[in-house]
């Protein structure tokens, strides 16, 4: 319970700086082009807030666990009875400001209004004269004004809208410099150490003790998700095998493979025992300091992080070990526990390497991490909408288990600047309703010189919140399977 409250309390607060960070980028833009933002929000507010603020009148107000303020009321005739449209539902309309009291913020509109929600997806920013999540058509009825969004240019609006993105982008390349200048680049260099593989790998031709070179005649130089997945994705890959190098032709569905095993690649480390924890599951099976364990169930296990994959599948069951003790070959049996442990320490290989810099050379070395980051992940997203890669996407769960069971900063700063790429690529996708939807619509402006009306702007914001919202309980349905298999 206590390692799920720490990663709960990690996301929460690093999606809680993204969503700051992005809609900041919103903002300054905004403001750059004298374009009025009536709300700024971390987390969603629906029918009421937990926190708000506004200034108004010369000073600063305030409201906590307060119901939004109305602006609009029902639309009346001559007669006074509701207007209503040709599908026969009552019209509103938007309240004179004079006629609005004096209580509510909305009488007040030339100031933003900061607040919290109590729905904690995210965040957003209202800009005035927008038709997104926060504006309907019919909040647009009159003429535009100076300070509207519809109102600027299409570079003003262009700029407004990937202003987000750019903050991501700006704030993962900044995490990443502070990160290499007060702890160093970690990293384990590929083409010099040792590698140990899954069972597909295997059966592909690698052979554990491998040390990649290269991959398509690319060179490799790190063991991360950008090199390993350009190795998976190849067509050749040149290993130093006993001295020799040699080049594997890898199959055609080598990758799909890899992915529908859900089994990692590779690992520099082995599967093998530096200590046995004391009254373990490992010391009850006869599990000692020293063995290397090859299989499980019969599964190849070679690697370590094959082996965790396999023990977590058979949380709470027995197992099957094939261990390997000196020469001779031993059978063995245990327990796994919930989270998918038996209670050993592997054996960790000395290969990890530290670069330090200093205030001026983490610049460049951070924006080379954060370009490696942002690279693999681009790769990574050409698999989403394959059968493998959608059984691979997952939720908030999903997103949590990345966090470090312990708090750790570097883990954390780490976890935070990743997320900040993830997060300005996905807004990027030409999706209605995400800030690459916004910039769509206005490149073919820009092309046809013709503007989509504000009519279809909303419909197609419909339409691409409902596919987000389907996107969402499809990802943390695919968490709450995964509790169970």
């Amino acid at each position: 319970m206590e390692t799920i409250i720490i990663k709960a309390l990690q996301l929460i607060l690093s999606l809680s700086i993204l969503v700051v960070v992005h809609e900041l980028g919103h903002f300054m833009f905004a403001r750059l082009f004298k374009t009025r933002v009536d709300k700024f929000y971390i987390f969603f507010n629906p029918r009421f807030s937990i926190f708000r603020m506004k200034k108004f009148c010369g000073k600063l107000h305030f409201k906590w666990l307060a119901k939004n303020d109305d602006n609009s009321r029902k639309k009346l005739n001559e007669k006074g009875a509701p207007v209503l449209d040709k599908n026969g539902k009552e019209q509103d309309e938007i309240i004179p400001l004079e006629e609005l009291s004096e209580d509510n913020w909305n009488k007040y509109p030339g100031t933003t209004t900061w607040g919290i929600g109590w729905v904690p997806l995210g965040g957003y920013c209202a800009i005035s004269g927008m038709v997104d999540e926060t504006t309907s058509v019919k909040d647009l009825q009159k003429e535009p004004q100076p300070w509207e969004f519809r109102s600027k240019s299409t570079l003003q609006r262009l700029l407004i809208m990937v202003g987000g993105v750019l903050m991501n982008f700006v704030l993962a390349f900044f995490l990443y410099s502070v990160i290499v200048f007060k702890w160093g680049d970690n990293y384990i260099p590929i083409d010099r150490t040792p590698l140990y593989f899954g069972e597909v790998a295997h059966n592909a031709g690698f052979q554990d003790g491998d040390i990649l070179l290269s991959a398509d005649g690319k060179h490799l130089t790190r063991y991360d998700e950008l090199d390993l997945f350009c190795i998976i994705k190849s067509e050749e890959v040149t290993v130093l095998r006993s001295g020799q190098e040699q080049t594997l032709r890898l199959p055609e569905d080598f990758k799909l493979k890899i992915l529908s095993s859900k089994m990692p690649f590779a690992d520099f480390r082995q599967s093998a025992v530096d200590s046995v924890i004391a009254g373990s599951f490992a010391e009850q099976s006869g599990l000692q300091s020293g063995d290397r364990i090859i299989a499980i169930n019969e599964d190849n296990s070679s690697s370590f992080s094959a082996f965790s994959a396999l023990l977590s599948k058979a949380a709470n069951s027995e197992v099957a070990l094939t261990v390997l003790r000196g020469d001779e070959k031993i059978n063995l049996t245990t327990k796994v526990d919930g989270d998918g442990k038996i209670g050993f320490y592997p054996l960790i290989p000395e290969v990890r390497t530290s670069d330090t810099y200093n205030i001026v050379t983490a610049i460049p070395a951070g924006f080379k991490v954060c370009f490696r980051k942002l690279a693999f992940y681009v790769l990574q997203l050409r698999l989403v909408f394959t059968k493998e890669g959608m059984q691979n996407i997952g939720g908030f769960g999903a997103i949590g288990n990345m966090f470090p069971p312990q708090w750790s900063w570097p883990d954390f700063w780490n976890m935070t600047a990743l997320l900040s790429i993830i997060l300005g690529v996905m807004n990027l996708l030409p999706v209605p309703a995400l800030d690459g939807g916004h910039v769509l619509f206005i490149l073919y402006e820009i092309i046809t010189r013709r503007k989509p009306s504000d009519k279809f702007l909303e419909k197609a914001q419909y339409i691409g919140m409902i596919l987000l919202i389907a996107l969402m309980l499809y990802a943390n349905g695919n968490d709450i399977l995964r509790l169970f298999n």
